[in-house]
């Protein structure tokens, strides 16, 4: 049975446990990891126009990388599950999946100011995964998003946090992280990549064949 002394001692050892608990969470993740690192952590909201509607998404992440010492045998041991897309749903119930990385011109210049205008300073295209239905979904297809098309990023910038990676895919959703997507000989540029959160899979999405009907952002197979 512990004496006044003990539970003194006790109190002030859980007083700094919690202390020590705080100030971590005050750091992005993998600041302390022996294993990881990163090389930048930022917010990133964009608004996706299908339409006449415009959807907006936020979400934060890291790029995390292994350390040196380590790299060769951990190589892809660093990935975040949260935050690697931006997740747009329309009221009709599609989904639309937007890789949250950014370019190396944009990292580097989030160094020195707050906020970035992606599409500004990133040359690149890019595209979005788009899922037939949020609730039940059963095919997908990869769009380009072309400026001026029926599917288009009108908005994309990124602001340099401290704060924890999230996503709202959960929110708008759940039911994608249930699936798992047929790649036909593709992994990199399917769905399949991005999402690395999945516990089970009540779902099978597969590839949609590519015709016109994407330019009228329709999942008509």
């Amino acid at each position: 049975m512990l004496n006044a002394g003990g539970v003194i001692m006790c109190g002030t050892l859980l007083m700094f446990a919690c202390l020590f608990a705080f100030i971590l969470l005050g750091f992005p993740p993998n600041t302390f990891s022996p294993t990881c690192t990163y090389t930048s952590q930022y917010e990133l909201t964009g608004v996706l126009e299908v339409g006449n509607d415009r959807l907006t998404s936020t979400i934060a992440t890291q790029r995390s990388l292994s350390r040196k010492w380590i790299e060769t045998i951990n190589y892809a041991g660093c990935q975040q599950k949260y935050g690697t897309v931006l997740t747009f749903k329309s009221s009709d119930g599609h989904v639309w999946l937007v890789e949250s990385n950014i370019c190396e011109i944009a990292e580097e210049v989030l160094r020195d100011v707050k906020t970035v205008d992606m599409l500004k300073i990133c040359k690149q295209n890019r595209v979005a995964y788009e899922i037939d239905n949020a609730e039940r979904p059963t095919t997908w297809r990869r769009t380009e998003l072309i400026p001026g098309g029926s599917v288009q990023l009108v908005t994309l910038n990124a602001v340099s946090t401290r704060t924890w990676p999230y996503d709202n895919i959960d929110e708008l959703a759940p039911n994608t992280l249930r699936a798992r997507y047929d790649a036909m000989n593709d992994w990199w540029a399917s769905p399949e990549r991005l999402l690395r959160r999945r516990t089970e899979y009540v779902f099978r999405v597969r590839k949609a064949e590519v015709d016109r009907s994407i330019l009228r952002g329709s999942m008509t197979p």
